[in-house]
């Protein structure tokens, strides 16, 4: 009876395999809906590593601790506008998301960032309304939980066309039996069960009919499809304008006392300079970019942009600032980059001691470390490079985790995938 068993499980894995396999050439060929969904989606998508401890209720923290192994993902078909209650919750989420009514969207997720509500504002402001909407589930792994497909058809400000789109969204009770859109850490466990409801037949298919409806929209529409091209740069610009400006808000006092110190510095410093045969040179050293950077005016991402720097230019940095930018020396002159895209390449304090200088380049250069985890909010290609045309070295499903090298400014994240660097778009990771 055992080995039977050992040999259904083993049949159980390789259809499963099958069909992650399936899902691989979906995503290769029609390039999936994940792709577009950046463009004209909110992506509310379940994350994967171990609950956060927001359910406080005995059934409801069972989502951490569900276990696929012993219960069979059964085949059961997707259902259209089954639950009142899922259609209310989705309904109600979806207009204050078209209206900019960021309380009501809080109220309707257990767990929204700062800077997640900044970027869902900004959008609201280029959307008319959500129209069409139609909710297809599939059942959870717990009781009352549901894997939602929401299908709608975004109607854009001054744009007649609608634009259809797919979104996934994980739906739970609270302790009173409300139900929430579930945007926190869960169990493994479950993860791999809403993966392989994922990946059954019929919501594949839902997948390609969406993608095929979009293309036809995009396709008779040039002002919607250029719309669409421009909208995730026009939004991540925003709402980092938005972010500096609370950043600049926080740090006005401590700017107002860091000048007044310079003043007083400065003073010093010409008084120690008339005394002395040769002025103090400020602590300069070489620094290298990482990646393709902009250079400003001044230590702003709002800042006019004076030109724009390619991984690998050298530069010689006149100073590191608290708030994360380096004053460097640009073109004959002073500038402003981020320092997260700088390396040191040489110190001009040590070079009279060049081997040791030497080594340390070397070693630095050679040791990879990681800025800490990153979970994968929703289907995507992994490639060689950062760039849509690399060769891909693989698939992440939503709620892969990965060692996160480096969030690049070119909208990339460069991981490790499998024992050797990999890049996938940053929109589809947090």
């Amino acid at each position: 009876m055992n080995g039977l068993i050992s040999k259904i499980k083993e049949l159980l894995q390789s259809a499963k395999k099958l069909i992650l396999r399936g899902k691989d050439r979906v995503l290769e060929n029609k390039k999936l809906v994940a792709i577009f969904v950046i463009a004209v989606v909110v992506v509310i998508a379940v994350a994967v590593i171990g609950l956060r401890g927001f359910h406080k209720d005995t059934e409801t923290s069972e989502i951490a601790t569900g276990t696929v192994s012993d219960s069979e993902v059964a085949e059961e078909p997707l259902e259209e506008n089954a639950y009142p209650e899922v259609n209310e919750l989705v309904n109600k989420y979806y207009k204050a998301l078209a209206d900019g009514d960021m309380d009501t969207v809080v109220a309707c997720r257990n767990y929204t960032e700062d800077t997640e509500k900044i970027r869902l504002q900004k959008k609201s402001e280029y959307i008319d309304q959500y129209e069409n909407l139609i909710c297809y589930t599939k059942k959870g792994l717990l009781e009352n939980t549901y894997l939602a497909y929401v299908y709608y058809e975004v109607k854009f400000k001054d744009i007649d066309t609608l634009a259809p789109a797919l979104n996934t969204l994980y739906i739970c009770p609270n302790e009173n039996g409300d139900l929430y859109i579930y945007d926190s850490e869960i169990d493994d466990n479950v993860s791999e069960y809403l993966k392989a409801l994922s990946t059954q037949d019929d919501v594949l298919d839902l997948f390609n009919r969406v993608q095929v409806s979009y293309n036809e929209a995009i396709g008779k529409d040039e002002q919607l499809n250029a719309f669409l091209a421009e909208l995730p740069t026009k939004i991540k610009t925003e709402v980092g304008e938005a972010l500096a400006i609370l950043e600049a808000e926080d740090e006005q006092p401590e700017t107002e006392t860091a000048s007044a110190d310079n003043t007083e510095e400065n003073s010093t410093e010409e008084a120690n300079a008339e005394q002395a045969q040769e002025p103090a040179q400020p602590v300069t050293e070489k620094v290298e970019a990482t990646d393709t950077i902009n250079v400003r005016s001044s230590d702003s991402e709002t800042a006019d942009k004076i030109g724009k720097a390619a991984a690998g230019d050298q530069f010689t940095r006149l100073e590191t600032k608290e708030n994360g930018w380096s004053k460097i020396q640009f073109e004959d002159k002073e500038a402003y980059v981020k320092s997260e895209y700088l390396k040191v390449v040489d110190s001009t304090e040590d070079t009279a001691n060049e081997t040791t200088d030497t080594t340390e380049t070397t070693d630095t250069t050679e040791t990879v470390t990681t800025q800490g985890k990153i979970t994968v909010k929703e289907t995507v290609n992994i490639r060689k490079s950062a760039n849509e045309s690399s060769d891909k070295l693989g698939v992440a499903y939503m709620g892969d985790k990965f060692d996160l090298i480096m969030k690049q400014a070119d909208g990339w994240s460069k991981i490790d995938y499998k024992g050797q660097t990999g890049f996938v778009k940053s929109e589809f990771v947090e």
